[in-house]
């Protein structure tokens, strides 16, 4: 099997990777105050380091209390956005592309008793 097309620059849409290899959103758990941990940023760094072209973030919720109910979600918010400016310039300073997955978990939620969300409205009747 010819493996070699991996390894082979990708053009979509005026985006460059330099590989076909992408590391897809995972929830690591690599979060402080519901944004990215120098953890978090080392190991995506590491990743763009080892080759990956297109690193995707942990789920991201946009800055809204229900749209996360747990500590270890990571937020969207301005107290984030230091955070991501600094993964986004790790990943790209070490060559790779970086996304960032915004995600909700839906209307139905069990918030953490001692998350500072826990008594916002969950939606459910």
């Amino acid at each position: 099997m010819d493996v070699s097309p991996l390894f082979e620059p990708l053009h979509i849409a005026g985006l460059r990777l330099r590989n076909r290899f992408v590391l897809p959103a995972m929830q690591v758990g690599f979060v402080e105050g519901c944004g990215p941990s120098q953890r978090m940023i080392d190991y995506l760094r590491a990743r763009a380091e080892g080759g990956t072209a297109l690193i995707y973030s942990e789920s991201c919720a946009p800055d809204h209390p229900s749209s996360y109910w747990q500590p270890v979600f990571c937020v969207l918010s301005e107290q984030s956005e230091g955070g991501w400016a600094r993964v986004v310039e790790a990943v790209k300073g070490a060559g790779a592309c970086f996304f960032l997955q915004l995600w909700h978990p839906g209307a139905q939620r069990v918030p953490s008793p001692v998350f500072f969300n826990k008594d916002a409205p969950t939606g459910a009747r």
